[in-house]
């Protein structure tokens, strides 16, 4: 009966209908002697168990009333299994002995989500979205028929699930726990996934430029006025890219008006690659008291790690002790826990499972190499990293976890164990002398070698040796235990020749202890040849807080004490002074009237006051320190349709302050004008306009002060200042500041930007164009084309290794008039065009590169734009019926390579889609099509329809 429903393709395979009757027949008595010989074998079996070493329950193990069923398996409410064979029973009323009833081992996972991995110990694992398992298989039966099985005793007690038998459902009902705790923390995790390798192979590849001259600026400083002579200063810097490196040029115009007072301040060639880094020219010197003008040559090598990328000093080019330094540290984490806990490792930042364990008899888990925050944004690494380990008893993930902390964070100078570092230096000193541009070298040479080393997962220690006129010894250690919240940091010098008072001293070093065992307690003991400092804050409370500060000029305990929201006092006591300080804080909102207040009175009780209030369109400024006063009442007028402020404002502005050749007195001034600034549209936030007028009024006189800022004049960063008096004179004066901006490759655009970052960044400038030839290269005629592509938009239309623009770069893409341009480490990526995010209507024939970027310059990307067109219809024979499933095909005359295809549904309906501009030759099933050919010209319509016959 078992075998009745059975369809002859179950038993014959279709292949088997083409054999001769003959052959198929004595494959059919095969068959059928397979079938008896299972059953005689089966019944062997019934009748003398096998010993092989595993347990083997026999039909005669379980209760004589016991047979085969067939019920179906239900989770919850959910149908999991609609019909399979158990070994049970029941009255027709309900399951008999239902503790003891066999359900088949894959049955039980199946319905119940579970994956089984055979461990090397014989277990196996077995893991759910809502629990991990280990099971032993050897506590398991196997029955005659169903293989190995689970009783119901064995889930309930093994697996920790209820079951139940529904007798009016005919269904074995399984009702995990995390079937009704879905909102458990564990449920709610998403693993984090490792990161796929960035495919490059195969791609289009677009080289960075060996040789350019990317970026040049001019500052212009002219001031003068009263009997003062006019001046003219400037600065000239110009940067660019020299097979893989950055070029980086200043000359100091001491007299714009004579050349030959012109002196090159610093000039510098640096490569930076992930492992290695090389300097020549002007630079900073790796020990601490080196010369500031320092000309050489160095080299620093990276064993195991790569340096952080940091945005904020780009400018400021080769830092030696930033780029000893790792961008993350790796660490284990570990610990005790219950055998058959499950231990997750988890990110907090974005609740991403980093790991997880399910502890064994020896109750250790242990998590290896796990990184600490990551500075490498531009590489698409993730800001900060902070965890925390979750236990989930008997690895049941719908339990509430008990939560335990996991953090720590990188030491600045700590490298992983194993991992080092090499600086090697060497150069002069350049001197500086009124009539030459270069200046001059000093005859002595100069540098030396550090090297640092992740001696463990704890400690760093670094050695060296340099000379400067003196051969000095270098040293340092980074110390950070993995179980206590403590740092200590330490650096010296030996036979340094610097004179302290009139003695000489052999040694100088830095000690640097923190210990914050939590948030509410914080310790720092700094030291050096010179001094000490403590700062020690606890907070008691979240209202009250204990400080004490310590140097080697006073010693200040100090309480805090928050008396409500948005009132605090403070009171201190200045061991030195032997006298009180103190003061308090007030801010906060009631309706429209906003204020923040601040008082100090320092120990010679004179008080530092500053208080900020707005109401609606009204401001009050005031400062009062050392005796000096500076108030501004301010009027902003407002947008009463747009509800936002238009820029334009009144003030009245008072200043007062000692005089200092009379004590006695006090000058004052007192100006009321009008101030205009004009939100930013540029990506560094910078005020497109500003513009103070007013006229004071003083002990000194009276007077015009006037200054205008802008950066919307030609590309021109412009400040411009002129007064006739002042808090202290009445002398006029006026000052102008005029900086240009270009970026010269790979095309002009003079525009305002920070382009000095370039010395340690490069970039991509991508250009979409409007490819009308087809031929995709842009030709002269063809004009970048950024119609409706905005700085938000822009961070998805493109991506970089498979990421959008934000997770590699610190800035908005900058969009100017020839292309976009988006600042990057130097590194190969890949660049994709996202078609979703194309304007309507535009395609591209190239949609991924391979790009690399250097230091110095922007790599161009040129996207070639075609239009895009959609062409569609019904397909019909000779009399008139739709036609369905055949296949519709437009091949370009011009480059058959080029062609587009559509298979019809059921009513005959074709639809080509991304047809560009040209003559087709239309095509059904490979046929020539009625009518045969189409024409798309480039001010066609998107879609275009068009019936065609067969």
């Amino acid at each position: 009966m078992a075998h009745s429903n059975l369809k002859k393709s179950h038993i014959f395979p279709r292949r088997l209908e083409y054999l001769p009757l003959t052959f198929r027949l004595l494959l059919f008595s095969f068959f059928m002697l397979f079938l008896l010989g299972a059953e005689v074998v089966d019944a062997q079996q019934d009748s003398e168990p096998a010993d092989n070493g595993a347990t083997e329950t026999t039909s005669e193990t379980f209760p004589a009333s016991f047979d085969l069923i067939p019920v179906g398996i239900k989770l919850g409410d959910r149908t999991a299994n609609p019909g399979t064979l158990v070994r049970g029973s029941e009255n027709g009323i309900q399951a008999i002995d239902f503790s003891n009833w066999a359900i088949a081992y894959n049955d039980v996972l199946k319905a119940l989500q579970f994956t089984a991995t055979p461990l090397a110990d014989g277990t196996i694992e077995l893991r759910s979205p809502a629990a991990v398992i280990r099971l032993d298989p050897s506590l398991l039966d196997t029955d005659p028929q169903l293989g190995l099985v689970f009783t119901v005793t064995q889930i309930r007690d093994l697996l920790q699930i209820p079951v139940e038998f529904d007798i009016s459902e005919y269904a074995i009902v399984l009702t995990p726990e995390w079937l009704r705790a879905s909102g458990s923390l564990g449920l709610t995790g998403r693993y984090s996934l490792p990161e796929r390798p960035i495919v490059l192979e195969g791609l289009p590849r677009i080289e960075a430029p060996n040789l350019s001259f990317s970026a040049i600026g001019q500052e212009i400083r002219v001031t003068g006025g009263g009997d003062r002579p006019t001046e003219y200063e400037g600065d000239l810097v110009g940067i660019g890219t020299f097979f893989g490196g950055s070029w980086y040029s200043k000359i100091d115009q001491r007299d714009l008006t004579d050349p030959r007072s012109w002196q090159l301040e610093e000039f510098q060639y640096l490569r930076q690659t992930p492992s290695t880094d090389y300097v020549i020219g002007d630079q900073r010197t790796f020990w601490p008291e080196g010369s500031g003008r320092y000309t050489g040559v160095s080299i620093v090598r990276r064993f195991g790690f790569q340096p952080p990328t940091e945005f904020t000093n780009a400018s400021d080019g080769f830092n030696p002790q930033q780029r000893l330094n790792s961008d993350r540290l790796e660490r284990d984490i570990r610990g005790r826990a219950e055998p058959g806990t499950l231990v997750q490792l988890v990110n907090k930042n974005g609740n991403l499972i980093v790991g997880e364990q399910l502890v064994d008899q020896s109750g250790i888990y242990r998590f290896e190499n796990i990184p600490s925050a990551s500075t490498n944004k531009g590489r698409g690494g993730i800001a900060g990293n902070r965890y925390e380990l979750r236990l989930y008893p008997n690895g049941q993930l719908s339990a509430f976890p008990e939560i335990r902390a996991a953090e720590f964070s990188s030491l600045p100078g700590q490298l992983s164990k194993g991992t080092s570092a090499l600086l090697l230096s060497a150069g002069f000193e350049r001197l500086r002398q009124a009539d030459t541009f270069f200046g001059s070298l000093s005859d002595d040479l100069q540098g030396g070698f550090a090297y640092r080393w992740g001696a463990t997962d704890n400690l760093t220690l670094g050695t060296g040796l340099f000379y400067d006129g003196q051969l000095k010894g270098l040293g340092e250690f980074f110390f950070q235990p993995g179980r206590l919240p403590l740092r200590i940091t330490g650096a010296a010098t030996f036979n340094s020749d610097e004179q302290r008072g009139e003695q000489q001293s052999d040694l100088r070093y830095d000690l640097n202890v923190r210990f914050n065992p939590g948030q509410r307690f914080d310790f720092e003991f700094d030291k050096d040849e010179l001094s000490e400092r403590i700062r020690t804050r606890w907070d008691v409370s979240d209202n009250f807080r204990l400080a004490f500060n310590s140097n080697s000029s006073d010693q200040i305990a100090q309480a805090t004490w928050r008396l409500f929201p948005g009132f605090s006092t403070r009171v201190g006591w200045s061991f030195n002074n032997k006298a009180l300080e103190g003061g308090f804080d007030l801010s906060g909102a009631l309706g429209d009237l906003l204020i923040r207040n601040s008082v100090t009175f320092s120990a010679d009780q004179s008080p530092d006051w500053r208080l900020f209030s707005r109401y609606q369109n009204l401001t009050l400024d005031h400062r009062l320190r050392d005796r000096q006063i500076a108030t501004e009442v301010e009027y902003f007028f407002r947008n009463p349709e747009a509800l936002v402020d238009t820029g334009h404002s009144v003030f009245v502005r008072y200043q007062s302050s000692p005089n200092e050749d009379n004590e006695a007195r006090t000058n004052e001034l007192l100006v009321a004008g009008w101030r205009y600034e004009m939100n930013s549209t540029v990506g560094d936030r910078l005020s497109d306009w500003i513009v103070d007028l007013g006229y004071g009024v003083g002990t000194q006189g009276a007077g015009w002060q006037i200054a205008v800022t802008t950066n919307q004049l030609l590309g021109l960063n412009l400040t411009a200042r002129y007064q006739d008096i002042s808090l202290t004179g009445n002398e006029s004066s006026f000052s102008l500041l005029i900086g240009s901006d270009a970026i010269l490759s790979p095309n002009f655009s003079l525009k305002p930007s920070r382009f000095e970052r370039l010395r340690t960044e490069g970039g991509i400038v991508v250009i979409p164009f409007i490819d009308a030839n087809r031929n995709g290269v842009q030709d002269e005629t063809e004009t970048a084309y950024l119609q409706g592509i905005e700085a938000e938009t822009a961070d998805f239309l493109f991506l970089i290794n498979e990421q959008p623009i934000n997770r590699f770069s610190e800035y908005e893409p900058d969009l100017r008039r020839r292309g976009i341009f988006v600042r990057l480490p130097p590194d190969t990526y890949r660049f994709d065009v996202d078609p979703a995010g194309l304007p309507l209507g535009w395609q591209t024939t190239q949609s991924a590169f391979a790009v690399e970027v250097s230091a110095g310059s922007y790599t161009p990307i040129y996207v070639p734009l075609t239009r895009a067109y959609i062409v569609a219809g019904t397909v019909v024979n000779a009399q008139g019926k739709p036609l369905g499933g055949v296949r519709v095909e437009a091949v370009n005359q011009n480059n058959p390579q080029e062609r587009s295809l559509s298979v019809t549904n059921g009513a005959g309906i074709y639809y080509l889609e991304s047809v560009g501009t040209g003559v087709y030759d239309l095509f059904i099933d490979g046929k020539p099509a009625k009518p045969g050919q189409l024409r798309i010209e480039i001010d066609a319509e998107e879609f275009t329809e068009l019936d065609l016959r067969l």
